[in-house]
């Protein structure tokens, strides 16, 4: 379980961070689970819980959320107390709103130092604005009353304004009648401002961040891990071993069930090369210290990202000219196809940024596009981590000869280009930086088609230049 992380990292190539809850397990050798739930609760994720639950006479739920829809979270509360699960929010971990709702289910409940459980009343946003719901507030009046809370736990629960967060911790929890145990003996390290009613921006849903680790640890509440394990090809295999993992992170792309299967099938092939779990956990051990702490979940994100860009534009310089056409000839319909939203997050991820975009507008070409993209985008990776076959490398000459076939190539696309759009794409290819997204993404089709068009050898070495470009 200590490198737990990494399935979240290696997810990262394949798919974009979830913005619903997630659910993850862990079974204990006496049979008893570890349940974690992250991120924004949404509609559905109550059916989520309940088919994890039934597996399980007895679990710890370890809870990270930001809160979100009521309805789901009051049905999780209500399984929670009638399997009798217990309930904890770990050190670095924050439970919010819905999610603090959750928490309270729990028989009994744990709050770990320097964790988090804030309240407040149930609201609704309205054009921007947070207002309080008689209704919302009412369902939570029933559910609390269900837990058999006291008056005075209701109203610490429900009193705060939407704008608002009250704070639970030890120092508090007399006065605001609910019960809980601190598995620490030492006080808690609250943050600052904690366990009294504080202010708030009034800011859109929060978005979920990469869950902690896992702990390896006794039930019921696992403390953190201080050494940081050293990760292995191994090490990472075993733990991407698990059944149904590709399916799982594949199902997060949002395509369609045909192609659910495909990226299903290209994530096991990607965790199953032995060469790229090597380099995969050589990154990972040399970013040291910066992968412990609150953020390590984002920096392993990150890392895997940029991972997976370098791999694939350095391998595919190793690959022969008919993978490069196929694959810039795919991603030039793709940019054809996408909105400028989607090219922007395809294409220009410091400005919008969606990794699965990329995927499904991909997708919308057919499976078999989609195959073959993914297809390449493997044989790239694999080339670059064995480093095989050897990189073709283009003279100076080459270079500039395939520059200039293809500067010919372009122009004549822009011919072809309503009058209206001609010189708008011209000036965004002298100036790429400082043009607008939608002029830039006009212009990278243009770049992209004449990348796969341009004929004969000096294409060739144009679709070189081109990735050596691409991976500057």
């Amino acid at each position: 379980m200590r490198h737990r992380l990494m399935i979240f990292a290696l997810a990262a190539l394949t798919s974009s961070s979830a913005i619903a809850a997630e659910f993850y397990h862990e079974v204990d050798s006496d049979g008893s689970a570890l349940i974690l739930i992250f991120g924004e609760i949404q509609t559905g994720d109550d059916s989520k819980f309940r088919e994890l639950s039934v597996r399980f006479p007895e679990a710890l739920v370890g809870l990270d959320s930001p809160g979100g829809a009521i309805v789901p979270a009051l049905e999780i509360g209500r399984q929670i107390r009638l399997r009798g699960y217990s309930t904890a929010v770990t050190s670095s971990s924050k439970c919010t709103s819905a999610c603090a709702l959750i928490w309270l289910a729990g028989t009994p409940r744990f709050l770990d130092p320097g964790g988090s459980i804030g309240f407040h009343a149930s609201y609704k946003d309205q054009g921007g604005q947070l207002v309080e719901t008689g209704v919302g507030n009412a369902l939570v009046g029933h559910y609390l009353s269900q837990l058999s809370l006291s008056e005075r736990a209701v109203v610490f629960a429900t009193s705060a304004s939407p704008y608002e967060v009250r704070w639970l911790n030890n120092s508090n929890r007399l006065s605001s009648g609910i019960e809980f145990s601190v598995a620490d003996a030492q006080p808690v390290r609250a943050p600052r401002d904690l366990g009294k009613t504080t202010r708030v921006a009034p800011v859109a849903k929060a978005a979920p961040q990469p869950p902690p680790p896992v702990y390896a640890a006794p039930l019921p509440i696992p403390p953190p891990v201080r050494a940081r394990a050293r990760y292995t090809a191994a090490s990472l295999r075993a733990e991407l071993s698990a059944p149904q993992l590709a399916e799982t992170v594949a199902a997060k792309m949002a395509l369609p069930h045909s192609q659910t299967k495909i990226m299903a099938e290209h994530i096991d092939a990607m965790f199953a090369n032995e060469s790229y779990l090597e380099r995969v956990a050589a990154e990972m051990n040399a970013a040291g210290s910066a992968l412990s702490g609150k953020n390590a979940g984002a920096v392993a994100f990150e890392i895997a990202a940029q991972l997976a860009q370098k791999l694939i534009y350095a391998g595919l310089r190793r690959l022969p000219d008919a993978d490069l056409q196929r694959f810039i000839a795919i991603m030039g319909t793709a940019s054809l196809d996408a909105n400028v939203a989607e090219c922007g997050a395809i294409f220009y991820p410091s400005e919008t940024k969606s990794a699965a975009q990329e995927f499904q507008v991909v997708g919308r070409q057919g499976d078999a596009a989609l195959r073959q993209y993914l297809m390449i985008i493997r044989k790239a990776i694999f080339a670059e981590v064995e480093r095989s076959p050897s990189i073709v490398a283009l003279s100076p000459t080459q270079a500039q000869a395939g520059e200039a076939a293809a500067a010919d190539e372009m122009l004549r696309i822009i011919d072809t280009l309503p009058a209206d759009n001609q010189s708008a794409v011209a000036e965004a290819m002298a100036d790429m930086d400082n043009a607008n997204l939608r002029d830039k993404c006009a212009a990278l089709t243009v770049v992209l088609t004449a990348a796969s068009t341009t004929q004969g050898i000096t294409g060739n070495w144009y679709r070189r230049r081109f990735i050596e470009l691409s991976q500057e």
